[in-house]
């Protein structure tokens, strides 16, 4: 599988050591890009199941949208780039964070986040995860997403349940519209 910077050039430039002591500035340019990446592979992977994507425009509360049978619809995107290890109770686990706040960051670590601050089911029809690393895409339909911040364990991203995972886009987006 080719690493991100090869399938999208625009990347020319490595995500940022955080102990090498990067400038904030870059390592927000660096999270952008590979923000957009993950959108591009998103809306890559509608495509090939048949849906039309387009990019939805600067502030929306979603990233993509869809052209479904039964009209469009809206996808909201969410990257890692790497999966960390996550320290808690007696064991270490190894996962991705999936932040589903839609404050900006400002929210990041705030699991009790007003209501204004997390993305309800009118925000978006999908949510799509994706961890770069691996290059995986895990689709979530939103209403079963309560809390701002949910773990993934690095076995969630398997490519069988990544494939699975299909099958909640046509119960949350419906069937593609046919153009025929």
């Amino acid at each position: 599988m080719a690493d991100p910077v090869s399938l999208f050039p625009e990347l020319d430039e490595t995500v940022p050591d955080e102990s090498a002591g990067s400038s904030s500035l870059q390592a927000h340019m660096d999270t952008q890009r590979y923000a957009l990446a993950a959108e591009y592979l998103v809306a890559a992977e509608l495509c090939l199941m048949g849906y039309g994507t387009a990019m939805s425009s600067e502030g929306s509360k979603y990233d993509l949208i869809a052209d479904a049978e039964q009209g469009l619809r809206r996808v909201q995107v969410k990257c890692n780039m790497r999966a960390r290890v996550i320290h808690g109770g007696s064991h270490a686990r190894q996962g991705y964070i999936l932040s589903t706040s839609n404050a900006g960051g400002k929210a990041k670590r705030n699991r009790d986040a007003p209501v204004e601050e997390r993305y309800l089911g009118r925000d978006c029809d999908l949510f799509a995860f994706v961890a770069m690393d691996v290059q995986r895409s895990l689709f979530i339909d939103p209403f079963y997403l309560r809390k701002t911040a949910h773990f993934f364990h690095v076995t969630d991203l398997t490519e069988e349940k990544c494939e699975l995972s299909r099958e909640v886009v046509l119960k949350c987006l419906g069937p593609p519209l046919s153009y025929s």
